[in-house]
């Protein structure tokens, strides 16, 4: 790939020359541009062997786009119910609205509410008449458009599953100002929910983009699949360790909303805290375009815990430091992947920016010394701490610990005769190693 042009709204066109170029697009838009090879929707089981993939592939089982809403919690005895939508009736039936979701049960009581979900104003935080109310932005498994997703391979069938997914948040809302049984069972409808159009600055007040779940997603040196995560594959507390690793992630598990159009159902696997591989971001063939959100090696299924913005924004900080490194070291990124040398030094400066390689939870980048020492001998498989993930660097190294890890290295160690610390035992096990 050599260049990238792009056409601002006005026509004007930009071309953009570069020796790297990194897709942070939520559909991996540059992937078929770039000709990049790349997987849409579920994987066929015989391909990844995962236990919950389907026979076979489905490149239509996307997830469900979601046009969120913003409202405002106004006071009782105010009416901002807005016109329902043309189709409200077909939207309804399509839609199957309601506030069961998980947990929540409720619309605005304490503990299984919809409301504080996803709650971004508590006016008790505020002594300010720009927050008299709070605000939540809307986005259940009710507004998940069911009708269709994106991409569908054509720009004008795309805007007009916008056009869909608008119609069905909008009606959603409606549904919650007029039918929902109140939380106390005295009526139906809550009239004072008020959207609020500024927060997104659209005419309707739904975003001006939809949040988009799963996209196109690279071929790559290394596929994660569900039996890398899946709590039933691991005895934990952590998925599996990859010596390659550039960051990490969590999330309860799994997560694929399902899509009514094609059948798709809905899925939660409960997984372990777990790490992004460096060869996920690697494409098999193309050597200087990098993934940099959700587009990177994952499959359909566990698409579902890496499209998470936290581990989205770490693949993009990977991608981009391994697009610096490879040019300051005039190698390409599959290099570096797969050389061990450089592997070590590219998880070097990642750790000197703060980035995690390893799940502990009792390591800060305050020691940095420490932290990076720590996450060296996570990532290569030498220390794991205990099962709360913790590696309490104060404790006294014990003999059966050293004992451990000289049968782990494979060879005894001259471990210094003085009382350590795991924390200096740490680092000076690092020294030795030559991590």
């Amino acid at each position: 790939m050599e260049s990238v042009t792009a056409i601002a709204p006005d026509g004007t066109q930009t071309t953009y020359t570069a020796k790297y170029f990194l897709d942070a697009t939520d559909l991996g838009d540059l992937l078929p541009m770039a000709n990049v090879e790349y997987n849409l929707g579920a994987e066929a089981k015989s391909e990844t062997g995962e236990p919950n993939a389907p026979i076979n592939a489905r490149p239509d089982w996307i997830q469900p786009i979601t046009m969120v809403v913003a409202l405002e919690h106004r006071p009782a005895g105010e009416d901002h119910t807005i016109a329902p939508p043309a189709d409200y009736g077909t939207l309804k039936a399509q839609q199957h609205y309601t506030v069961l979701d998980g947990y929540i049960s409720k619309v605005f009581q304490t503990g299984v509410d919809m409301w504080t979900y996803r709650r971004y104003i508590d006016r008790s935080n505020f002594s300010d008449p720009a927050f008299t109310c709070d605000l939540s932005m809307l986005n259940m498994g009710a507004n998940d458009y069911q009708q269709a997703t994106l991409p569908s391979g054509s720009a004008l069938q795309d805007s007009a599953i916008i056009a869909g997914a608008r119609q069905a948040a909008l009606g959603f809302v409606y549904w919650l100002q007029t039918e929902v049984l109140r939380d106390d069972g005295s009526g139906r409808g809550y009239p004072n929910l008020k959207i609020r159009r500024d927060q997104f600055g659209t005419s309707d007040g739904s975003s001006a983009q939809p949040y988009i779940r799963e996209g196109r997603r690279i071929k790559a040196l290394y596929t994660v699949v569900q039996q890398d995560l899946d709590q039933a594959y691991h005895g934990g507390p952590r998925a599996k360790n990859y010596s390659d690793s550039c960051g990490i992630g969590f999330y309860g598990g799994l997560d694929i909303h399902g899509l009514a159009a094609v059948n798709m159902p809905q899925q939660f696997i409960s997984i372990w805290p777990f790490q992004i591989p460096l060869r996920a971001l690697i494409p098999v063939r193309v050597k200087n375009l990098l993934p940099a959100c959700k587009n990177l090696g994952v499959t359909h299924i566990t698409n579902g815990a890496y499209r998470l913005h936290p581990v989205e924004w770490n693949v993009g900080e990977a991608a981009g430091t391994l697009a610096r490194f490879a040019l300051a070291n005039n190698v390409i990124p599959a290099d570096v992947a797969t050389t061990p040398a450089l592997l070590r030094s590219f998880q070097h400066l990642l750790l000197s920016i703060g980035v995690p390689l390893f799940w502990w939870t009792d390591i800060t980048v305050a020691d940095p010394q420490l932290f990076a020492a720590v996450q060296l001998l996570g990532v290569n498989g030498i220390m794991s701490g205990y099962p709360d993930m913790s590696f309490a660097p104060h404790d006294i190294m014990t003999d059966v610990e050293r004992t451990a890890l000289d049968g782990k290295i494979g060879h005894p160690l001259n471990w210094p005769a003085t009382t350590m610390t795991r924390g200096q035992a740490a680092l000076w096990l690092v020294n030795q190693l030559g991590l």
